[in-house]
């Protein structure tokens, strides 16, 4: 009976020793496919992606990388496991002493049977080392703090635009809005706080120092810190336009009748696009990808008259 005991004892941390391998390199694949994918995006960009399925390129929803990457995990997860097999230890040991033997070698190698304390000791470092990697390479501690964080920027410092009072001029101007994605002022002359010797962007170096333009620095070009849920494609086009950060709702909001897709964009904000249509504005916007990539199609239909013209448009 009591033999009985210690064979269900042994099983069972043995199970648990497997388990917790099996998730080190889960942990360990989801975070090179994150740097391989993802590369430096943040935690938020990506949950917004995979909950509405709008990765594009990169992927069309959650389980489809899941999917892909499995083949990876199991091949990592059978490597994890050849220390915990004594018979694998035992057949390596035997191999080692044939090599060494064959080339006239003093038997010093000899690779230890792992004791069941010692095997879940293993199993448990590889789970802590493969987790902490995953959680800083989506950047999850901060995202946590963030998440923990209140303000009342919002109650004290935004005007609504749709109850605002807008004037107009009579004869009303043609707009141009440009926005430039992953611009930074490294790229312009080190004489006005970049970091090319020569100025990459000069042209847009001497509009910003002609006009108005946001820095963190005391002088020269900075740049502003973007705030939460702002800090991606779509992301910084709804804060740009309506004034509001792209906060995904987990719960609700999307039609679950076409697998990851959403109903509505934001249907609370009310942004630019809509201000020019009811000012009776044609506007069209041109971009030189995809429009559906993150959702931005459903930004600019949803909020505002917008004729898109994308990359799909101009092969036609």
């Amino acid at each position: 009976m009591v033999k009985r005991i210690r064979l269900t004892t042994r099983f069972w941390a043995q199970l648990m020793a497997a388990i917790l391998l099996f998730l080190a390199a889960f942990f360990l694949i989801a975070a090179r496919y994150k740097s391989i994918v993802f590369k430096d995006s943040q935690i938020d960009e990506i949950i917004f992606y995979f909950v509405n399925g709008l990765a594009g390129s990169k992927s069309d929803n959650l389980w489809s990388a899941v999917f892909q990457n499995l083949p990876l995990v199991f091949i990592l997860f059978g490597i994890l496991l050849l220390p915990i097999f004594d018979k694998v230890i035992t057949r390596l040991n035997r191999s080692l002493a044939f090599c060494i033997n064959k080339i006239k070698l003093p038997r010093t190698i000899i690779l230890p049977n792992l004791r069941l304390r010692h095997k879940l000791i293993y199993s448990l470092s590889m789970f802590l080392i493969a987790f902490t990697l995953l959680i800083q390479s989506f950047g999850i501690p901060a995202y946590i703090h963030a998440l923990t964080q209140s303000t009342k920027l919002y109650e004290e410092n935004y005007v609504n635009p749709k109850t605002a009072q807008l004037t107009f001029p009579e004869k009303k101007r043609n707009l141009i809005y440009i926005y430039l994605e992953s611009m930074e002022n490294t790229l312009a002359s080190k004489a006005n706080g970049g970091s090319s010797e020569v100025s990459i962007i000069p042209e847009l170096e001497e509009l910003a120092l002609k006009n108005t333009f946001f820095s963190n620095k005391p002088s020269g070009l900075g740049g502003a810190l973007p705030a939460a849920n702002t800090g991606w494609t779509v992301a910084g086009m709804a804060a740009q336009s309506a004034g509001v950060p792209l906060k995904e709702n987990l719960v609700g909001g999307r039609d679950h009748n076409a697998l990851g897709e959403f109903k509505k964009f934001l249907p609370g904000a009310y942004s630019l696009g809509e201000i020019l249509q009811k000012q009776g504005y044609n506007q069209t916007f041109i971009m030189g990808s995809e429009a559906s990539f993150g959702g931005r199609d459903k930004l600019l239909t949803q909020h505002g008259n917008f004729t898109i013209q994308d990359y799909n448009y101009a092969k036609q």
